[in-house]
């Protein structure tokens, strides 16, 4: 490690990767924009980041979301890229892949 410290100065937060759980502590509560959180509890994909995205469309259908911070109604959905078709919510606080929204195939 470089004892002047400038290959870090752009660094923002504390990251632990130990036994596959990742602990990220920053000034802020927010999760990072750009990580995507896989999540056994979850029961759609749903992204906030349109910068991961590559068409955003109206979907034919709204998605009525309960949340921590409340009640969402969703009417957007993106294409992501290698993936398929997730539920898009700008005022999301995070990008969520659902594991049990998509059927595995060989």
């Amino acid at each position: 490690m470089s004892s002047s410290g400038d290959e870090h100065k752009d660094y923002e937060g504390f990251a632990v990767l130990q036994h596959d759980t990742v602990c990220y502590i920053q000034d802020e509560a927010a999760i990072p924009k750009g990580w995507i959180l896989l999540d056994n509890q979850s029961t759609v994909d749903m992204f906030s980041n349109e910068k991961l995205m590559t068409i955003i469309s109206d979907a034919k259908r709204s998605l009525v979301l309960f949340w921590n911070a409340g009640k969402a109604i969703v009417t957007k959905k993106v294409d992501l890229k290698r993936y398929g078709t997730v539920w898009f919510h700008a005022e999301g606080i995070a990008n969520i892949l659902c594991l049990m929204c998509r059927k595995v195939t060989k």
